[in-house]
């Protein structure tokens, strides 16, 4: 009898051991999958975020390429007054102008790991106030930036923390 009792508890306890263990394992796997859908999500409202800022990044592309497309016009042409050491520097200007408007609007339109490191908070509002520049502009909004200098480094969620920011100034 006694036995019977021992095997049955066994048998019990056995099913509760793999009852627990599928139940940890399904609790790790639904974990994974919010993760994973929580990153998806925040990836597509800092995609749907760049899509407002589009227009604003084609002007400020604009203005440096009409001045480099100038500048080597005049270069081809003599120079018009000016000469080609200053042309040519203008252009490089120019030709840096547009690689830091790419730069900052694929750094913020990429989907970055969600691991806090440490950052400079002011060039994180930098970066945002960059990229709503042109809408300010066209809605008649003066701007007045003023960064507080010698800030330490914040650990922080550098995209996530500029998606908050972002939301900010558009709101």
């Amino acid at each position: 009898f006694f036995q019977f009792f021992s095997w049955l508890s066994l048998r019990v306890s056995l099913r509760e051991r793999k009852a627990r263990e599928q139940l940890a394992r399904e609790q790790r796997r639904m974990h994974e999958e919010r993760t994973a859908i929580r990153d998806r999500l925040q990836h597509m409202d800092r995609l749907a975020t760049l899509g407002t800022i589009a227009a604003g990044v084609v002007h400020e592309l604009k203005t440096p390429l009409t001045n480099i497309l100038g500048y080597s016009d005049l270069i081809t042409l003599g120079g018009a007054g000016s000469p080609p050491a200053e042309l040519s520097a203008n252009i490089s200007k120019a030709v840096r102008r547009c690689e830091r408007i790419l730069h900052d609007t694929l750094s913020f339109s990429r989907a970055q790991e969600s691991a806090a490191a440490p950052a400079d908070l002011n060039a994180l509002v930098r970066e945002c106030a960059d990229l709503k520049k042109y809408e300010w502009l066209n809605s008649g909004i003066a701007v007045e930036e003023t960064y507080a200098p010698g800030l330490p480094s914040v650990l922080l969620k550098g995209p996530q923390f500029q998606q908050v920011v972002f939301n900010l100034l558009t709101n």
